[in-house]
């Protein structure tokens, strides 16, 4: 059996449960949708409601680096959504684009990965990557990716945060220089 049955045969088996319980079915549907917006506040609530604003900058590195390189790897290689190889259910409505790599699981990774390699706290680590996760599966369950591009947004994700992680010494001005900026536009904002 080779990668692409496998890929389709694993796809066909989640979204198989798809249209059996409403309730499960709309849990997925908002978490394949509002997961970012939850990482995005995250990330929010890190840099200006505590004493994280590296850890919270260099996890916005990995997101701008992992989408890039994803922007990239779309453009090498296409892939359809499964509802246009008319594969399994769809719950939501999707443009008809590139399925490889999934850009939400991109993001969520990036995110994930990157504040694993930085807190101390490993149970909050885990919960977050958890979310990842879980954020991830919910675009095969509701049938707008394959398996084979949540693990290709893992590969990304994972590739961009070592960078970072890698390159934190010569990223320190760049971070510097965002915080700073941020100080003085809020300065003359008057908040504080």
């Amino acid at each position: 059996m080779n990668i692409a049955q496998i890929n389709k045969d694993l796809f066909l088996y989640i979204n198989q449960f798809t249209h059996k319980n409403s309730l499960i079915d709309s849990f997925f549907v908002y978490a394949s949708s509002l997961m970012p917006y939850i990482f995005i506040a995250l990330l929010c609530i890190m840099y200006f409601a505590s004493n994280k604003k590296d850890i919270a900058v260099y996890a916005f590195f990995s997101v701008l680096l992992a989408l890039s390189l994803s922007f990239l790897v779309g453009l090498l290689f296409y892939s359809n959504r499964p509802f246009i190889d008319y594969e399994g259910a769809n719950l939501i409505t999707h443009a008809n684009d590139n399925s490889f790599v999934s850009d939400h699981s991109t993001f969520l990774f990036a995110i994930a990965i990157s504040l694993c390699s930085h807190l101390q706290n490993k149970t909050i680590a885990f919960c977050i990557f958890t979310l990842a996760l879980l954020g991830a599966f919910a675009r095969v369950y509701v049938g707008v990716h394959y398996p084979i591009d949540i693990f290709g947004a893992f590969i990304i994700a994972l590739i961009a945060s070592v960078i970072v992680q890698k390159s934190t010494k010569q990223l320190q001005p760049l971070n510097n220089f965002i915080q700073n900026t941020q100080k003085q536009i809020f300065t003359l904002l008057h908040i504080s």
